[in-house]
């Protein structure tokens, strides 16, 4: 009975927090104020909300009516304080009561176990089988960094460090959440509230936090990454050699120091990198960049776990492989994706060059990261939660419309696939895989990377603008009655 209660008041919730964010979206009007902008929001005492009055002799339509009511900042406060309690609650039952009765830490256990191989002597890559399936084999992955910085808390039992892990985890979606409101320049706490129901009500958030995976600390430190670049402080780069030394999926964003020619910026993130390949140890380095990374690279499994590009173009030529018990790979993947990677580059390149604008020019470049991987799971797309609100604020300051609705769903795919998985499941169990694990994440980060590009082209437009007109305040404009 707890848990049909906990999945109605979820379901609800999520209901009503994506149906509430698309009629502010669709009926607010907001003022910009130079630089700062309210997300699309919400209500708040600087932020002046004009409508259209209708003829009073006439019944107002509905959606008037709706804008009329979505000005009461009373409603406004109520139903943002009901969704935020509901989403407080159920992320609170999902990720704080972790424990061996409930989920397990899967993927934290992986780390954990490869420490508590360095702690014995042990090799941490050899419970990595490297001749069956990829999906079927289990072990420690990552370079021997992560395992190195693990080895004190792999003293600990393994309920006792499942206990610290999940206090680093939770810390770290808060430092999100804060970095967040930041670089939207967050003002009102309706706003700050929408914001942090965006997280509380991720599915892949809940997703992440109860594996234990390592994607939840890196979103904190790539945002904090986007707070410096747009200062242009070349401490951010520490950020990226960090990221890149603990998982190797950030390592093209290096690329952007170098196109953009800020020397101190990439020795600095290359010397961290340096840094943390000499504390994880020559030899294991050696024999991850010699066997693990390779049998990872050199194959492309298109089952169930993997949502690229690349897995997609795969399933096209090869129909009904991903139905099959272990994940097939197949010999031409790997030329097609040198192909895909030199498009994203090319297009990335080719929409920063001449964008002034730095914090969305990190912002297409950690869009366009995702893309550029053989092997995507739906929880690696968890970065694109904070990267989509934070693009969402540019679609509204340049009013590109259909690019801040295709953001939202783009948004509601990447945050809510498991949902969506779980309830289709019953249904159809394979149309559900494909939909929603397979293909909708993948299909979705792509939709968030052209939406960056437009948003880009955009910035670029209004930068050669006049100067009275590009300073112009974006504004709804009443009409007049007659």
């Amino acid at each position: 009975m707890p848990s049909i209660s906990t999945w109605t008041i979820s379901r609800l919730a999520r209901a009503f927090f994506w149906s509430g964010a698309a009629v502010l979206i669709v009926s607010s009007r907001i003022r910009v104020h130079q630089e700062r902008v309210s997300l699309f929001l919400t209500y708040s005492e600087c932020d002046r909300l004009e409508f259209m009055a209708a003829v009073p002799a006439v019944r107002p339509p509905f959606l008037v009516r709706l804008r009329l009511a979505a000005t009461r900042p009373w409603i406004l406060r109520l139903s943002c304080g009901a969704i935020s309690a509901a989403g407080a609650w159920t992320y609170a039952r999902s990720t704080f009561l972790l424990s061996p009765a409930y989920q397990p830490m899967g993927d934290f256990d992986a780390y954990y176990r490869a420490a508590s191989d360095l702690n014995s002597n042990l090799d941490p890559y050899l419970r990595y089988n490297h001749s069956i399936p990829f999906s079927l084999s289990v072990g420690y992955i990552y370079p021997p960094f992560l395992a190195r910085l693990l080895q004190p808390l792999a003293l600990l039992s393994l309920n006792q460090a499942h206990l610290v892990a999940l206090v680093a985890l939770q810390l770290s979606v808060l430092a999100s959440v804060l970095l967040t409101w930041h670089l939207l320049g967050l003002r009102s706490w309706t706003s700050r509230l929408f914001v942090l129901d965006a997280f509380l009500l991720s599915s892949g958030l809940v997703a992440n936090v109860g594996d234990g995976n390592l994607n939840v600390l890196l979103v904190p430190t790539s945002l904090a990454w986007v707070l410096a670049y747009r200062r242009a402080a070349t401490w951010g780069w520490l950020l990226v050699g960090l990221n890149v030394g603990l998982k190797l999926q950030q390592a093209p964003l290096l690329g952007l120091a170098l196109f953009r020619r800020d020397w101190r910026g990439l020795i600095l993130g290359l010397t961290t990198l340096l840094a943390t390949f000499v504390a994880g140890g020559l030899a294991l380095n050696f024999e991850f960049f010699a066997k693990v990374l390779p049998r990872l690279t050199n194959t492309v499994p298109i089952g169930a776990q993997n949502t690229s590009l690349l897995a997609d173009l795969e399933r096209l030529l090869h129909p009904g492989a991903d139905n099959l018990t272990y994940d097939p790979t197949y010999a031409e993947a790997r030329f097609f994706l040198i192909p895909l990677v030199l498009v994203v580059l090319f297009f990335t390149a080719r929409a920063l060059y001449g964008l002034a604008d730095r914090q969305l020019e990190a912002l297409t470049a950690l869009a366009a990261v995702p893309l550029l991987s053989n092997y995507l799971g739906a929880p690696h797309l968890l970065l694109l939660l904070p990267v989509g609100l934070l693009l969402a604020e540019r679609a509204l300051r340049f009013r590109a419309h259909f690019a801040l609705a295709l953001l939202a769903v783009s948004l509601l795919f990447v945050a809510d696939y498991a949902l969506f998985y779980t309830l289709a499941t019953s249904i159809n169990y394979f149309v559900a895989r494909a939909v929603f694990y397979e293909i909708a994440p993948g299909v979705a980060a792509l939709c968030i990377w052209l939406v960056s590009l437009r948003l880009a082209a955009y910035a670029k437009a209004r930068a050669l603008a006049p100067p009275g007109l590009a300073a112009e305040p974006i504004t709804s404009r009443p009409r007049e009655v007659t």
